[in-house]
């Protein structure tokens, strides 16, 4: 009983902690001017009718004229790659392309982001978290877990988030390091959807389907 009042009051105390920290607009900054900057890297969140609580994913886009890998998906030229977590039809853990899908097709609201910039080692840092992750859903180790874990693999260190369980704290998070609303990824066709079965070596992409590219 103690142990649980314990951990009622350090929820409480880090709601209170964020929202009682102030709210920016900063994180809109322009690309460092240096050649080693191959990626622009962003963690999203957007509350929909369907996650009330919010869903949160990373986008990374390549800036350069070669292709890109990131986890088992190779990104072309000058295009970008969302990779989240789902309990989709086509079953538990990482989709590649999912959001980016659906913002083509259905358009997205109400969403935020935060945006970094990464070398080549820092792409491979987060291609080999992305490959490595233990590729799995429930609602401790959700879609914001999976997005910050993610994104701290990559990340500045100024940008470092923290997992909380629940969703909300999460937005507060993004918002009290500054954000950038409503900033667009570029649309991908169906063929361009996967998800990620497996980890490790082992691990593989299989085509998502129709039934798993509703939307979010």
């Amino acid at each position: 009983m103690k142990k649980a009042k314990k951990t009622v009051c350090l929820i409480l105390a880090l709601i209170i902690a964020f929202s009682a920290a102030p709210m920016t607009l900063a994180a809109n900054e322009a690309q460092p001017v240096s050649d080693e900057i191959v990626a622009a890297f962003y963690v999203y969140v957007m509350e929909t009718d369907i996650h009330p609580v919010g869903h949160m994913w990373v986008y990374l886009e390549n800036l350069t004229d070669k292709p890109m890998q990131v986890g088992l998906y190779t990104v072309p030229p000058y295009e970008g790659v969302s990779i989240g977590v789902f309990c989709r039809k086509d079953g538990l853990g990482i989709y590649y392309n999912v959001e980016a899908y659906t913002y083509g097709v259905y358009g997205m609201k109400n969403q935020m982001c935060l945006r970094d910039w990464l070398t080549a080692d820092k792409v491979k840092d987060v291609s080999d978290t992305l490959i490595n992750y233990f590729n799995h859903w429930d609602p401790i180790f959700n879609c914001m877990y999976f997005a910050f874990r993610v994104w701290n693999s990559g990340c500045s260190a100024k940008n470092k988030l923290i997992h909380l369980v629940w969703p909300p704290l999460g937005t507060r998070q993004i918002k009290n390091k500054g954000f950038i609303l409503e900033h667009p990824m570029k649309s991908v066709p169906q063929n361009k959807t996967f998800r990620q079965v497996g980890s490790g070596a082992s691990a593989y992409l299989k085509p998502a389907t129709m039934k798993s590219l509703g939307r979010i």
